[in-house]
C-alpha cells in the first residue's frame, strides 16, 4: 500500500551520514532534522552508502525504499540506498530524487554535504524551487581537490540558492572558486549545555590528555602521539584515545608510533563507547586537544567545552571563529608537534590558567547553544521558500495562506 503524506511542507535532506551513525556529521544533520521537524516540515532524509554489488546487479532497489522508508524516532522519513559503485553515486541520487519528488512536490531542497547538492539543483530547476548547499568540513577540504567531485562541487556552488557552513574560513576557501559572497552564511553547530557531566578538576586529572570522536586522518592523531611523548616524563601520565578508527592503515600507523616512543603503558584506546560513557571518560581529561590539520567545527569540542574541559585546539575551521587563545582554549598552528607539545606542558604545569579555560570553555557552550544553531536554520528556510513564492506570480494572499501552512 502507497504510504500518503500531508503536502506542501514537505523538505528534502541529502547527508552524507544520520543517526545512528558514528560521528559529528551524523548528529549535525538529525539536529537540523529535528528543528524543522518542531517547526513543521515534513522531512524526508536520504543517506547513501556503498556496498558489495550482489550478484553483479545493483543493490538498490528505488521502490522498496519508496513505499518502506524507515521511520525514524524522530518523526523523518529515512531512505538508506546502497550504491555499488562510487561513479553511480551522482545518477543513482538522482533517480531516487526524482522518484520521491514525484511523490511529495519538495518544496526545498538541502545538500548536507557539499557534492550532494548536485542532484537536488537537477531536480529543484523544475519548479524553480530553492536549495541549499552546506559545506561541512571534508567536503571542501579532502573533496574539493577530487577529480571525481570537484565538477559537482564548483556546480553546487555556482547554481545552489544559498551556501551554508559551519566557518568563516571555508566561506571564504569556497569564494575562491566562485564569488559566493552573496548568497552564503555561517551556522554553527549548536550544543545543549544540560545534563552534561563536569571536568573533575585540575588535581584530579592532573598529567591526562586525551581526545575524543572518530579518529581520522584529518585529526593528526599520530601528531598528537609524538606532541604527547616531547612532554617531561614528570608532566605526563596518560593519553587517552576515545573512539574509534576510521581506516585500518591509520590505526596501524598510530600503534606503530606508540610502540616507537615506548608509550604502550601510557597510551589508552577505549574503541567504541556510547555518547554518555565517551563523556564521562572525556572529564578525566586534564586537557582535551582537537589537533585537526582542517577541520569545519567538530561537536566533540562543543561537548568538550560543555563539561569545561580544558582545550588546546588548532587555527583552523570553525575553531578559529569561536576559539580566543588564552581565554577559552589554547590555540597553536596545524601540523606542528613542538608547538603543541609546549601548549601541554604550559596546561599541565598551570593549575590557574587550566581554571580559566575551563570558565571560558563553559562560556563558549552556553553561547553555542541549540538555540541559536535552530534559530538560523529556520529563519533560513522561511527566507528562502518566501523568496521563491515571491519570485513567482502568486497575489500576496495567496504567499501569506501558503507560509502560515507551511508552519
Amino acid at each position: 500500500m502507497e504510504m500518503k503524506f500531508k503536502k506542501n511542507n514537505a523538505v528534502c535532506v541529502v547527508t552524507y551520514k544520520y543517526l545512528p551513525e558514528w560521528g559529528g556529521l551524523a548528529r549535525s544533520a538529525s539536529r537540523l532534522v529535528e528543528y524543522l521537524l518542531a517547526a513543521g516540515y515534513e522531512v524526508h532524509v536520504i543517506v547513501p552508502s556503498f556496498s558489495a554489488p550482489e550478484n553483479g546487479k545493483s543493490s538498490l532497489e528505488f521502490h522498496n525504499l519508496l513505499d518502506k522508508p524507515e521511520l525514524d524516532a524522530r518523526g523523518a522519513h529515512v531512505y538508506r540506498p546502497q550504491i555499488t559503485h562510487k561513479e553511480n553515486l551522482m545518477g543513482e541520487l538522482l533517480e531516487l530524487l526524482l522518484l520521491l519528488d514525484q511523490r511529495h512536490d519538495f518544496r526545498i531542497f538541502h545538500g548536507y554535504y557539499l557534492p550532494f547538492s548536485f542532484p537536488c539543483l537537477m531536480v529543484a530547476s523544475s519548479g524553480n524551487r530553492p536549495v541549499i548547499a552546506s559545506i561541512r568540513g571534508s567536503d571542501a577540504v579532502k573533496e574539493g581537490v577530487s577529480p571525481f567531485y570537484f565538477p559537482y562541487i564548483q556546480a553546487a556552488l555556482q547554481q545552489a540558492t544559498w551556501i551554508t557552513s559551519v566557518s568563516s574560513d571555508l566561506l571564504k576557501n569556497a569564494n575562491g572558486i566562485t564569488d559566493i559572497s552573496k548568497k552564503s552564511s555561517v551556522i554553527f553547530n549548536g550544543i545543549d549545555t544540560t545534563g552534561f557531566p563536569r571536568w573533575k578538576g585540575y588535581e584530579a586529572t592532573q598529567g591526562i590528555v586525551g581526545t575524543m570522536g572518530e579518529l581520522r586522518f584529518k585529526k593528526a592523531i599520530p601528531l598528537l602521539v609524538k606532541a604527547y611523548s616531547n612532554l617531561e616524563k614528570s608532566d605526563r601520565k596518560k593519553l587517552i584515545l576515545g573512539g574509534v578508527y576510521a581506516d585500518e592503515l591509520e590505526k596501524a600507523a598510530v600503534h606503530s608510533l606508540i610502540q616507537q616512543c615506548e608509550l604502550q603503558d601510557e597510551v589508552v584506546h577505549t574503541g567504541f563507547l556510547k555518547r554518555n560513557y565517551l563523556l564521562e571518560e572525556a572529564t578525566n581529561f586534564n586537557i582535551f586537544v582537537v589537533n585537526s590539520y582542517h577541520d569545519g567545527m567538530p561537536n566533540t569540542l562543543l561537548e568538550a567545552a560543555a563539561c569545561g574541559i580544558p582545550i588546546i585546539a588548532t587555527r583552523v575551521g570553525g575553531m578559529i571563529d569561536v576559539l580566543e587563545d588564552g581565554v577559552n582554549a589554547l590555540l597553536v598552528d596545524p601540523g606542528d608537534a613542538n608547538q603543541l607539545s609546549a601548549a601541554i606542558s604550559k596546561l599541565l604545569q598551570n593549575k590557574t590558567l587550566c581554571s580559566k579555560l575551563s570558565k571560558g570553555a563553559l562560556r563558549l557552550a552556553a553561547k553555542l547553544n541549540y538555540q541559536q544553531e535552530n534559530d538560523s536554520w529556520i529563519t533560513l528556510y522561511k527566507k528562502l521558500l518566501c523568496e521563491t513564492y515571491l519570485s513567482t506570480d502568486k497575489s500576496k494572499s495567496e504567499i501569506a495562506t501558503e507560509s502560515l501552512n507551511m508552519i
